[in-house]
């Protein structure tokens, strides 16, 4: 079993609330608490589709009940990993050293998680959280975040905000789709 916990996001996020005005046509500012309300759940929404995190940095931890046997971290890309923790059979809170593993990266592509050749992964509690790999996530910067995800969030962001007559619902739902799949990081998510 596995859950994943994100403790922190870096702000801003990659579209500005000016950036959403824009797209929806808002003047002045009296509708900006409506606005940034549809922005973050429009930025959420293509997150979650996508399994990135489209800002500098979100800190993750992935919990598992035992040592996986393929990490494959479900937000990316992954910039590094903090550390790597388990319970030991006496129930005490051990680390495994950075030189025993490695990320895998790859530029268009999911990162991996490799433990060395000759590290024999330890004996390690019953419990849920036996194992807690923590890493950051995103990108260097913000004019990093590919345009493609930024165009799906303004496509998502008109959905949100207002009333699409149903003749615009559709084909932005089409544009929409085919955007998060050019975002996809591949088969495992």
């Amino acid at each position: 079993m596995k859950q994943t916990t994100i403790s922190a996001k870096s702000s801003p996020a990659c579209v500005t609330l000016e950036a959403a005005q824009d797209a929806l046509r808002v003047l002045g500012s009296d509708l900006d608490t409506e606005v940034q309300t549809s922005l973050d759940a429009a930025i959420a929404f293509v997150e979650y589709e996508t399994g990135r995190a489209l800002r500098v940095s979100y800190t993750v931890a992935e919990i598992y009940d035992g040592w996986p046997s393929v990490v494959r971290f479900d937000w990316q890309p992954v910039k590094s990993i903090s550390s790597i923790t388990y319970y030991d059979t006496a129930d005490a809170s051990q680390t495994v050293t950075s030189t025993d593993y490695r990320l895998l990266t790859q530029t268009n592509g999911a990162s991996v998680l490799e433990f060395d050749a000759d590290y024999s992964k330890p004996s390690h509690a019953v419990r849920a959280d036996a194992v807690t790999i923590n890493y950051v996530a995103g990108y260097a910067d913000i004019d990093s975040v590919p345009a493609t995800a930024k165009s799906a969030i303004l496509l998502k962001i008109k959905e949100l905000f207002g009333d699409m007559p149903d003749r615009e619902a559709k084909p932005n739902e089409r544009s929409l789709r085919s955007l998060l799949s050019q975002l996809s990081w591949g088969p495992y998510r």
